[in-house]
């Protein structure tokens, strides 16, 4: 057992236990050894995980049979679980009028891809709640609109509305129709083959936008592609855009959908910019830890729902992983001063394996002391 792995398993032990997860003694004591172990050697592999709590003795199987019995137990619940992150952090996100929850696929295998929910912050994310499906179809709706309903119903009710934030997968009738119903605020990237008309009939051209400009229209009608019966009355932003690539540079146009008060219609693309942040998360969990990602790419042969429970253990490491890299916020400012880049993550994980900080001492003070800064909030809109 390292001393890496004794330090993160004190110091995560309090962080379930401020979080009040309403789980079974021993359902809380296998969530805490497996996910210490993962930040431990920062790899979600299981075998990877039971070496890492018990180290190369033969006794090491039978931590690996306890790891795959707590991921393969369908008692567990994550619904619950979700409903304790979720009443521990919205509050310390502070009083605001709504808050982005980005929408997204990522592909862990060529069989396989994981819908996500998660909270932009800082470049990264705080993933709530994940679900993973066996080669989806790109216009399927049932998966999005269940785990919109998962995350509506653990959602706090004095909590500040979510804004639903995705691309172009996204805009559909049924999708639309629910937000609306459940009141939820959206902002969701059109795709050229819908029809945008004026109440006049005038129909939009998002080419018709400079590049560098943007326009707005209000209580518009929006026509789904191949079925021109089917319409919503949205607010959209269209925005000429100039997206830099590695070698080049291209026009594109930002066609938005959303239903913001006109006020707020301005801060349109700089919110939608926000939905690139989970992607960089996804990059992190997908690499092998040799690059500080948590090797998710490697869990091809892990069984569907192991892998979907293995994945919300994910989502508490990083958000203890976050509130651990805010507690040494000045120290993170001196190297991105020095232009190391580190991201939230790699600086908490190598402040773990430095043991250059207690880390038991430093998440007691992250949580009593910590105020999250969203980057949503820079220009003063709340």
């Amino acid at each position: 057992m390292s001393a890496c792995y004794r330090s993160v398993t004190g110091a995560f032990q309090h962080f379930v236990h401020k979080l009040q997860l309403r789980w079974r003694k021993t359902q809380r004591r296998n969530l805490i050894q497996f996910a210490s172990a993962v930040m431990a050697t920062r790899g979600l592999p299981v075998r990877r995980a039971a070496r890492a709590s018990k180290g190369p003795v033969v006794a090491v199987r039978y931590t690996e049979r306890r790891f795959r019995r707590f991921l393969g137990n369908d008692r567990l619940d994550l619904d619950g679980g979700l409903r304790a992150l979720l009443a521990f952090l919205l509050p310390r996100l502070g009083d605001l009028a709504f808050i982005p929850v980005v929408f997204d696929w990522t592909w862990v295998s060529r069989t396989h891809a994981v819908l996500w929910a998660q909270i932009p912050y800082q470049g990264r994310s705080f993933p709530l709640l994940a679900s993973v499906h066996p080669d989806p179809e790109y216009h399927a709706t049932a998966p999005e609109l269940a785990l919109l309903e998962r995350v509506h119903a653990a959602w706090p009710v004095e909590a500040p509305r979510p804004l639903f934030l995705a691309d172009g997968g996204f805009p559909k009738p049924q999708l639309l129709a629910w937000l609306q119903e459940h009141h939820w605020h959206f902002l969701i990237r059109g795709r050229y083959d819908q029809v945008v008309t004026t109440r006049d009939g005038e129909r939009v051209d998002p080419l018709g936008v400079a590049v560098g400009d943007e326009r707005y229209w209000t209580e518009v009608n929006v026509f789904a592609p191949q079925r021109r019966r089917t319409r919503q009355t949205v607010n959209v932003v269209i925005a000429g855009r100039r997206l830099r690539r590695r070698h080049r540079s291209e026009d594109s146009h930002w066609l938005l959908i959303t239903d913001l008060p006109e006020a707020l219609l301005p801060q349109a693309t700089r919110l939608y910019a926000h939905r690139m942040q989970p992607e960089q998360t996804h990059r992190d969990c997908k690499r092998g830890h040799f690059v500080s990602g948590f090797a998710l790419d490697h869990l091809q042969r892990l069984r569907r729902d192991r892998l979907e429970r293995a994945l919300f253990c994910v989502s508490l490491c990083y958000a203890f992983l976050v509130f651990l890299a805010e507690a040494e916020r000045q120290t993170r400012a001196w190297f991105r001063s020095r232009h190391w880049g580190l991201s939230l993550i790699t600086f908490a994980l190598d402040l773990l394996h430095a043991g250059q900080v207690e880390a038991v001492q430093a998440i007691k003070r992250a949580l009593v002391c910590v105020t999250l800064e969203p980057l949503w909030l820079q220009s003063g809109d709340s």
